[in-house]
């Protein structure tokens, strides 16, 4: 990030507040807005997540298709009954205080 702005009294971030969030986007940078009481609240741009995958190879592929479908045999009910019965036992020693 490149600097800090502020800190900017509330009342004239209110008076401007897309000029400032603008800013905040364009330049990269933080605003801090301070109110009357002196309590300070920083504005900051958010790192964007890159939300493109790399394509699947065809190995991969065809190991997820290989894995489609293999849950179609378990018999549901007694997977949860299972599935309940082991949370209720415990992997942890007891402990001596």
């Amino acid at each position: 990030m490149a600097h800090e702005i502020g800190p900017i009294p509330i009342k004239e971030f209110s008076q401007n507040i897309e000029g400032f969030l603008d800013r905040v986007v364009r330049e990269n940078t933080a605003v801090t807005i301070e109110n009357e009481a002196g309590a300070l609240v920083v504005i900051k741009p958010v790192r964007a997540r890159n939300k493109r995958r790399s394509p699947m190879t065809p190995e991969q592929r065809l190991a997820f298709l290989a894995t489609a479908g293999s849950w179609s045999e378990v018999e549901v009910d007694a997977f949860l009954k299972a599935n309940e019965e082991s949370r209720r036992i415990s992997s942890r020693s007891s402990v001596k205080l």
